[in-house]
C-alpha cells in the first residue's frame, strides 16, 4: 500500500483514494488491512498499545492490567468495557484471547496497525 505522511503517524488523509488503485492491484490481504485501519479508533490504539507493552513485559495481558494502563487516559475503561473491546478486536483479527495464564497477545495485523501509527 502506497501512503505518505507529513509526521509521524499515518491517518485518513494519508491513503490514497480508492480511484487511485487499479483494479486487481492489491491483493485481497492488503484490502482487507486497508479495511481495518480506516476503522480503528484512538481507544482501540491505546488497547492495542496497552497489550504491546504487557506482552513486551513477558506479564500476562488480561483486562485487569489493559484497564489498569487506561487510568489517567482520556479512555480510562473498566475490566468490563476492556472485554467488550477486545471481543470486537478479535473479531476483526486484530488480537488472539487465549483462555488461562496466556493472555490476550496482538495478531499479525494487530501489529500492522501499530506499525501504521508509528508505534515500533
Amino acid at each position: 500500500m502506497l501512503a505518505v505522511s507529513d509526521g509521524k503517524a499515518i491517518t485518513l488523509d494519508s491513503i490514497p483514494d480508492r480511484s487511485f488503485f487499479k483494479a486487481g492491484s492489491i491483493s485481497a490481504e492488503n484490502r482487507i488491512f486497508a479495511s481495518a485501519i480506516h476503522e480503528v479508533t484512538d481507544e482501540n490504539l491505546l488497547i492495542l498499545r496497552a497489550i504491546k507493552t504487557i506482552n513486551e513485559r513477558h506479564e500476562r495481558c488480561g483486562r485487569e492490567k489493559i484497564s489498569e494502563l487506561t487510568e489517567g487516559t482520556m479512555f480510562e475503561m473498566s475490566p468490563g468495557q476492556i472485554r467488550n473491546r477486545l471481543d470486537k478486536l478479535e473479531k476483526r483479527g486484530l488480537v488472539l484471547k487465549k483462555k488461562g495464564k496466556h493472555g490476550t497477545i496482538l495478531t499479525k495485523d494487530g501489529l500492522r496497525i501499530l506499525m501504521a501509527n508509528g508505534d515500533q
